[in-house]
């Protein structure tokens, strides 16, 4: 007869399952390195977060909430929102002597052994059979999913020590259903405040599974687990309380958690979640179907594999589940133990089908489930009870028994045992045969803050986080520097008044400042992020504090004379609550677990002291890497953490970089590359942005390009380079025409490697003006100067540089909106970007005095003509959109050709060396409007003369109208002389001003060559017919939904409106009315805002009226004009959104005042309109 005693496991029965673990954790061990990551996870996000909990706690701050060196230096409040528990072991690990990167890779085999304990405890709980409990400690240690957490995600320990509360959980469940002692208790709330505290995402995830669970426990009590059928099955009465004990038990699980989740769902509005649920994190593009199980047997991890994707099921996996579920199918029907096997296939079809495309409903409709982001998440949950239907398989003694009913039970367990351990086996080779694990060389000397801001420049990343969605909402746009990062001392900004500011202590959660303010009292903005609960004294006197919109730092008015300023991040009254009441709740919990008077206590605790003492032992045993600064770099796609190379870095082809030193003195870079080689490759050094900012327009610098040679050394001018922080790009090529980077950089196991990238070097401000600038300006837009632009071309790559003078304090970091037209305004290129060299340098790192180039890098589009062009650049508030100004800079010269081979012949030869490919027109055109028209212009030989166009608009055989231009606009064909090749290729787009007063009809469009003086040259081309629509004006107003007067500028007035919104999309439909005849084309712009947070644009329209196809010029007095307006609401998060348009003026891009009495008008100049817009 099986008793109780039977069923509690032997403490020599967990050895077994510890070695599961360990053999899971073994890869991780096998190298004193660390653990490297990036096909799917950033594992140097790890080190820092451990570095800057270590650092918190060494401060006396607990709990810890602020990242103090995130974000640039600028604090980030990365622990209010992500749950850390698993780091905090790893923090009391490197109390006892580990290294950082030690500490971490004993957290992960804490977790494995606890993965493993767990599910052992649970099953043998439930079984009460050994071997079953063996082979699912087993199944889910190897599990796929389990070990991708670890060597493929990196980041994700949090969600892999979540998974090992999965087990916990469910077994301190079912012993607190079979008898509910204070202790067991206890221990489920223990382990579910461990869970929510663990990882918050799994907590959502497996929350419902558990409450399922233990329900299915209390209908089932005892019959949940193996015990006697002749015990008396509970009352009503006893499985309400047990029921009642198990909620409060879960309850004082959310007690002892309530200090972070709170905190966490509380705070969301101060931080910018919103991009965390859209784009690649919206979970619509992440259900498994066809591809929920691998085809081979071996596990895939390779993310880019075409054959499998490391986000499913392993092929091994689902036939141990699919047989195992089939066994349970059976024991299920044989036995009727709905409470256990019913359960377990329960928690196994729901977490599977959470997976899948069909899911879609639940994943739409549930609140909060969308911040799971990956519905292959709930591959966790279905890790636990597939591993559950397997352990079903040891059930073949029974058919043992039924065949063999003389033979022992010993040997039938024998068997069982086998079967589970020979099982086991298989799917941890299945699991971990094909695993390839990549170690970098890091010490504890280099987790550093330095190497942290490094780390999220080089990235893109923000305090550990991909979309810095921890960031504070006043930080907009997002920093990409500061001070710190840029090595000079955090800058004070006086925002108003005059003085002198120094930052004397900076602690994990607290700063300290000497500010001496001159004359009347000041508004001084501090370099720290602000965020609810940080604040302020002035002399041990408190003091309120506020945002600065924009870079989000504190500011704070000091009063005259000298000063300290003492900041702290504190309690909001919400914390210092929920703390209280974890703190009341973890004393309830010892309480329940006192010890009794059999409980060996005194046992537990010295096997607890042992155990440190082992672990301290052996870390001082474990061998580290040797702190070394010998050739520190890095690359983009696969070491992105800067790492020392002491042997050098080897390339393909044999080459091997021994060493390298790279330093800025003054305005002069300096470089020595030392270099080993059989070979000559062509080697290129550059200077560059984060690798991520190329995509902003950041500007590159090249350097030198030569052959190898053992050293290579040099000098280049920074001078008019735009301040930052850059990396200087080290690239291989076996030849001078061979592409660069071809002979990669190589891991030491052979890995082709990214773009090799050297420690960076700061390239700082300067207060020197060039003494030539060629396109000279001299405009003032607010607190800025431009004194002028210089351009330099590389191919078709061109450098824009502006060069500013900061005349007094930049509070806000600009956007700049960059424009290059040709003589008829035809964009060419246009660009939006952080002004400062797209974030290299933003304005509100600016000081008084200096000069700034700020350069932009981008490619000409194919074709351009050489020639004039109007380059126009405005300043604007990203948060508003407001225009602080526009600068226009004439007769900008653009002298890059597109080369043409020798040999190659026109489609069409107009006249000796002119010719052309192709010519399109427009087939209609209103009266009014301009006609566009497109000529790809080929020359065979540099052209002999500024040829010109004749058009001619023929209808009824006669000409009806004609005009003259060049062959293209503002580009003399003299200057299409390439720099290769015989001939030039060039696109001209032509704008044909169609008069008023042309009747309408159909006519024939021809263009003639011309000489320079007017000569024909060629007889007529016919290009085709043009239609001219004349103009169907419309006076009255149709019917809206909502009616509006508002006037614009006193020329145009708003109608009213109606919305449409239907699958994600937004159709605003508007009618405008002309009060006089207009001669100017203004622009109309459309916002949509959060309905909260004005300042926060959500979505934009920036157009002319009718997409562009009906300019305000065109207009007529007492016109009624019509028009749609689209905006895409596909990746804004749910919410209450509010509108918002306005007018704005030809050329300057200033607003247009409104008139409308009784209509919401911000001082901005937007008309806020009244009905709101709600994404559900």
């Amino acid at each position: 007869m099986l008793t109780r005693s039977t069923i509690q496991p032997r403490w020599s029965l967990w050895a077994l399952p510890v070695l599961f673990a360990l053999a899971a954790a073994a890869p991780l061990m096998i190298d004193p390195g660390f653990l490297n990551t990036r096909q799917a996870g950033d594992s140097p996000f790890l080190l820092f977060r451990l570095h800057q909990l270590v650092a918190a706690l060494a401060d006396g701050v607990f709990p810890v909430r602020w990242m103090p060196d995130g974000a640039f230096g600028l604090g980030y409040p990365f622990f209010n929102y992500y749950a850390a528990l698993p780091y905090y072991l790893a923090a009391l690990f490197h109390a006892l002597g580990a290294s950082y990167v030690l500490s971490l890779k004993l957290t992960v085999v804490a977790g494995a052994i606890a993965a493993s304990g767990g599910m052992f405890g649970w099953m043998r709980a439930i079984t009460g059979r050994r071997s079953a409990a063996l082979l699912a400690a087993g199944a889910y240690t190897f599990a796929p999913y389990h070990l991708v957490n670890v060597y493929l995600r990196g980041d994700s320990l949090a969600e892999f020590w979540a998974m090992s509360w999965f087990p916990v959980i469910l077994w301190a469940l079912a012993r607190a259903a079979e008898h509910p002692t204070r202790r067991r208790l206890a221990a489920v709330g223990l382990a579910f405040g461990a869970l929510v505290l663990t990882h918050n995402i799994s907590a959502l995830l497996f929350s419902p599974f558990a409450a399922l669970y233990a329900l299915a426990c209390v209908a089932g009590a005892p019959g949940h687990v193996a015990l006697p059928s002749n015990l008396l099955r509970p009352t009503r009465r006893v499985r309400l309380r047990l029921a009642a004990l198990l909620g409060l038990a879960g309850a004082l699980g959310l007690a002892l958690a309530a200090w972070f989740w709170v905190p966490a769902l509380a705070d969301q509005d101060a931080v910018q979640l919103g991009d965390q649920t859209s784009g690649y994190f919206f979970y619509g593009g992440h259900f498994r179907g066809d591809d929920l199980v691998q085809e081979g047997l071996a596990f895939d991890y390779d993310v880019f594999s075409p054959r499998a994707n490391p986000f499913s099921m392993g092929l091994a996996q689902a036939i141990g589940i699919a047989l195992g579920a089939g066994a349970l199918i059976a024991r299920l029907v044989r036995r009727r133990a709905w409470a256990r096997d019913g359960a377990i296939l329960a928690g196994l079809a729901l977490s599977t089908w959470m997976i899948t495309p069909s899911s879609e409903p639940v994943w739409a409709n549930l609140p909060l489930l969308e911040y799971a982001q990956f519905p292959w998440r709930f591959l966790s949950v279905q890790a636990v009870f597939g591993a559950a239907a397997t352990a079903a398989l040891v059930d073949v003694d029974a058919a043992l028994r039924r065949l063999f009913p003389r033979q022992r039970d010993n040997a039938h367990r024998s068997f069982s045992l086998a079967v589970a351990l020979i099982l086991t086996g298989a799917l941890g080779a299945a699991g971990l045969w094909s695993l390839e694990t990549d170690f970098v060389r890091v010490a504890d000397q280099d987790v550093t803050p330095q190497r942290l801001m490094w780390y999220e420049a080089f990235t893109n990343n923000i305090g550990t986080t991909v979309r810095h969605e921890y960031l504070p909402v006043q930080t907009r746009p997002r920093p990409y520097t500061s001070d710190v990062l840029l090595g000079r001392a955090p800058r004070a900004k006086f925002l108003s008044g005059a003085g002198s500011a120094q930052r004397i202590e900076a602690g994990a959660a607290s700063q300290e400042w000497a500010i001496t303010v001159a004359g009347e009292s000041a508004q001084v903005a501090l370099p720290l992020l602000y965020w609810p609960g940080w604040r302020a004294e002035i002399d041990g006197r408190a003091v309120d504090l506020a945002a600065l919109e924009g870079p989000g730092y504190v500011q704070l008015t000091v009063p005259p004379g000298a000063h300290t300023v003492r900041l702290w991040l504190g309690r909001t009254p919400l914390r210092l609550s929920m703390e209280l009441i974890s703190l009341g709740a973890a004393a309830i919990g010892l309480a329940l677990l006192r010890p009794g008077r059999s409980w060996p206590g005194w046992k537990v605790a010295i096997a607890l002291a042992g155990a440190a003492a082992v672990i301290a032992a052996g870390i001082q045993l474990w061998p580290e890497w040797r702190a070394s600064d010998a050739l520190l770099h890095a690359d983009f796609d696969l070491r992105p953490y800067f790492h020392a190379a002491p042997n050098g870095v080897r390339f393909s082809g044999g080459t091997r970089l021994l060493n390298a030193s790279t330093n800025v003195t003054g305005d002069v870079f300096g470089y020595r590359l030392a270099w080993d080689t059989a070979t000559e490759p062509v080697a290129s050094l550059a200077l560059v942005p984060g690798p991520q900012q190329s995509f902003i327009h950041a500007p590159e610098y090249p350097i030198a390009t030569g052959p190898l040679a053992p050293t290579i050394s040099g000098s280049y001018m920074v001078s008019h380079v735009t301040p930052g922080l850059y990396f200087p790009r080290v690239t291989l090529a076996p030849t001078a025409n061979a592409a660069p980077n071809t002979l990669r950089a190589l891991t030491p196991a052979g890995r082709e490697r990214g773009a090799l990238h050297l420690s960076p070097v700061v390239v700082p401000a300067t207060s020197q003006a060039p003494s030539e600038i060629r396109y000279r300006d001299e405009t003032a837009i607010g607190p800025l100067l431009l004194h002028g632009l210089t351009t330099q071309h590389a191919g078709d790559r061109l450098t824009l540089t502006l060069w500013w003078e900061t005349l007094r304090e930049v509070p806000l970091n600009y956007g700049i909106d960059v424009a290059l037209l040709d003589a008829v305004g035809n964009e060419w290129l246009r660009f939006n970007a952080i002004a400062g060299g797209g974030g290299q340098y933003p304005t509100a790192l600016w000081s008084p005095g200096e000069i700034v180039p700020d350069a932009y890098t981008i490619t000409l589009p194919e074709g351009i003509p050489a020639g004039a062009y109007r380059l126009r650049a405005a300043l604007y508030d990203p948060l508003t959109l407001a225009t602080a100004g526009v600068a226009t800079i004439e007769d900008v010269t653009q002298p890059v050709v597109a080369p043409l081979p020798c040999g190659v012949e026109p489609r069409q030869v107009l006249y000796r060396e002119i010719g052309f490919e192709a010519v399109t027109a427009a087939p209609e055109v209103a009266q009014g409007d301009a006609l566009p028209v497109a000529v790809e212009w080929t020359t065979t030989a540099p052209p002999a003369q500024n040829y010109a166009l004749r058009w001619t608009l023929e209808g009824d055989g006669a000409a009806i109208w004609q005009t003259e231009t060049p062959l293209a606009p503002g580009a003399p064909s003299r200057a299409w002389t390439p720099a290769s090749g015989c001939g030039a290729f060039a696109v001209a787009r032509h704008r044909l001003p169609i008069p008023d007063d042309l009747p309408g009809g159909e006519y024939r469009l021809t263009f003639q060559l011309l000489d320079e003086d007017g000569a024909a040259l060629a007889a007529p081309y016919t290009i085709g017919p043009v239609t001219v629509i004349a103009r169907d004006r419309q006076f009255d107003v149709p019917a809206l939904d909502t009616a509006l007067e508002a006037d614009f500028g006193g020329a145009i007035r708003l109608w009213g409106y109606s919305l449409d919104q239907r699958d994600r999309a937004l159709a605003l439909r508007v009618a405008w009315g002309a009060l006089d005849d207009l001669d100017a084309d203004y622009k109309l712009f459309v916002h949509l805002y959060p309905a909260d947070n004005l300042g926060a644009v959500a979505a934009q329209i920036d157009t002319m009226p009718r997409d562009n196809s009906y300019p305000t010029s065109l207009w007529v007095a007492g016109e009624v004009v019509e028009d749609t307006l689209a905006l895409d609401l596909r990746d804004l998060p749910p919410g209450e959104y509010t509108l918002a348009l306005g007018w704005t003026a030809p050329g300057t891009a200033e607003r247009l005042e409104i008139d409308a009495p009784g209509a919401d008008v911000l001082p901005d100049r937007r008309l806020i309109l009244p009905d709101r817009v709600t994404i559900r």
